[in-house]
Parts: structure tokens; sequence; C-alpha cells
């Protein structure tokens, strides 16, 4: 319960984020902040119950996920050899994903809530202080300041689920750090087929990679992690 308590002081501080940033934008850019903002909540509320009180509904969903996942691949792919490599590379990580949703569902909420943290903090402290480009060619929209503050929050999301010693620094960092790649992997076939979007599946959001890249890439992460 904690946990959701937890999730749920997040998405009041980032609504109240939201104010702020959205306060002085036009109608049809705070309608659609909110929109993301409102389909985020169930997302991510959505997929945590489903974790805790059916498993199998959530394993369904993630089947769902990498089929929508290979279609919107091929969808946006402008080059054959570059379709097939970015198809071949989903398959290895989405196999390593499979392999971590094995593990304990407590494990995977507290990665997921990890994950989604980096990534909406992230965007709240870049809208309000971020100056610095991280990688302006691959990710636009990317602050320096946004990042580090996603990865502040992530870090005390993780550690406040786990208990405090070096193997939980260490998985914090692996979470954080492979969920910013999986983000910018995700980016870089974008900007190589010139799209801004997987598609238009999810409101406000895009595609199903827009919004499932960073966990499914960290799931794959974990996977290789636990054998070292």
């Amino acid at each position: 319960m904690s946990l959701y308590l937890q999730l749920f002081g997040y998405f009041l501080l980032g609504g109240g984020g939201m104010l702020m940033y959205a306060k002085n934008k036009k109608s049809d850019v705070q309608k659609a902040l909110w929109t993301k903002f409102r389909v985020y909540f169930l997302i991510v509320f959505g997929l945590l119950l489903s974790v805790n009180y059916a498993f199998q509904v959530y394993q369904f969903s993630m089947i769902i996920v990498f089929g929508l996942g290979v279609f919107e691949i091929i969808k946006i792919g402008n080059r054959i050899i570059q379709t097939i490599i970015a198809l071949a590379v989903f398959a290895i990580i989405a196999f390593g994903f499979i392999s971590f949703n094995q593990e304990k569902e407590h494990l995977i909420c507290i990665t997921y809530l990890t994950v989604l943290t980096m990534d909406g903090f992230s965007q709240i402290v870049g809208q309000l202080f971020g100056k610095h480009k991280l990688w302006e060619r691959i990710s636009p929209s990317k602050t320096i300041e946004g990042t580090l503050g996603g990865f502040v929050f992530a870090i005390l999301t993780y550690l406040s689920n786990t208990s405090f010693d070096f193997t939980s620094l260490r998985t914090a960092f692996i979470i954080i750090v492979s969920a910013l790649a999986g983000d910018l992997l995700a980016s870089y076939y974008k900007r190589l087929c010139q799209v801004k979007d997987y598609s238009q599946f999810i409101p406000g959001h895009g595609g199903i990679l827009d919004r499932f890249d960073s966990f499914i890439f960290t799931g794959f992460v974990l996977s290789i992690a636990n054998y070292f």
C-alpha cells in the first residue's frame, strides 16, 4: 500500500509542476498536457495493479506491447536493412525483458516505479528548470537539469522501497542508467526514420514504444545483471 501512496504523492507533485509549466501556455497546449497526465495516471496504476493482483493480465498486456512494438518499428521504418536490424535488436531486448518478468512481483513494481519516476521527473524538472540540452540531436526535449532531477528522485524512490546498502545502490544505478539508455535508443531509431513518435496509439504519449521503451530496456539489462 505504501508504494501506491508514494506514487499518488508523486502524481500530486507532478500535477503541481504541470500547473506551473502550463499556466502561461495556450489552451490547446494545456489540454494536450493534461490529457497526457491523465492517461499516464491510468497506465501507471493499471500496470502496477495488474502486476500485484492479476499477474496473468500483466503478462498478456506485455505480449500485446511487444506485438504493437514490432508493428511500430516496421511502420516507421524507411529502409529495409535498418528495419531488420531494429527488429533483431528489439527481439533480443524483449527476450531479456521476458526473463526479467519471472522475478517477484514486488521487484517488478519497484523497477517500474523507479523507471517512471526517472522519466516523469526528468520531464517536469526539465520543463521548469532545463536550460542545457542533454543530447539534442537524438532527444531534443531532454535537458541536463531534467535528467539530474529525475536521477535524484529515482534514486530516492528505489532506496525508499528497499534496504540501503551497496547492492541496492548498484541496482538503482543500473535501473536509472538503463531507463535513460532505453529512451535514447528508441529516440535514435525515430530520428533515423525522421519521425517524432512511433505512432499515435496512446493519447498524448505517441506509440507503445514511446511509453514503454525505458521499462522494457531496463528489464532486459536487469536480466543480464543477474548473472554477474
